[in-house]
């Protein structure tokens, strides 16, 4: 059976010298997991990404040891049959969703409150064309990104919008309470 992107979830991500193993990363997570480490243990069907000397390699966890994953299917043909998408990039989020001419994206910072954002009207763009060039665009790159729920997203943006929203009613009531009357 083919392992299919849709299936897992990013758990983990930490910094590791460039001479770690899959054996110790396999310990690591088993034995000595790190505090902040919320995961099972590593066990057979996980996948374990290293970039390592600026190439990515997936491997599966296998009964016996790990298989290298020929290709990362989750790159490019995974985002390609997607419509819509969220990143975090450090400390800012960036939404891309598909439109009838191309892509809409919006940049949030950690507030949740628009940094940027603007249209793609290239039909013949791909989503993982599109995000890559707004990445390249801000000084990002995918590796760096976590995907996050789109939905979620909206959801903590629309939030973060209504009580700003909140705010401005507040004010304006407080300075019409302030107005001399006539």
């Amino acid at each position: 059976m083919p392992i299919q992107r849709e299936n897992y979830d990013l758990v983990y991500k930490e910094q590791l010298s460039e001479r770690t193993t899959l054996e110790e990363i396999y310990v690591k997570y088993n034995i000595s997991k790190p505090e902040d480490y919320n995961g099972h243990s590593l066990s057979v069907s996980d996948i374990v990404v290293l970039q390592q000397s600026g190439k990515k390699v997936a491997y599966y966890v296998d009964a016996i040891g790990f298989s290298e994953i020929p290709e990362l299917i989750w790159e490019k043909s995974y985002l390609e049959q997607k419509q819509e998408i969220a990143l975090q990039t450090g400390e800012q989020f960036l939404s891309v969703q598909s439109t009838d001419g191309g892509y809409d994206f919006t940049i949030y910072n950690s507030d949740y409150k628009v940094l940027d954002g603007g249209v793609y009207d290239s039909p013949e763009l791909t989503l993982p064309d599109t995000v890559n060039m707004i990445l390249d665009e801000n000084g990002k790159l995918l590796d760096d990104c976590i995907e996050v729920d789109y939905e979620e997203l909206m959801e903590q943006v629309e939030k973060a919008n209504a009580i700003s929203a909140k705010g401005v009613t507040v004010e304006n009531k407080k300075r019409q309470e302030l107005a001399p009357r006539l």
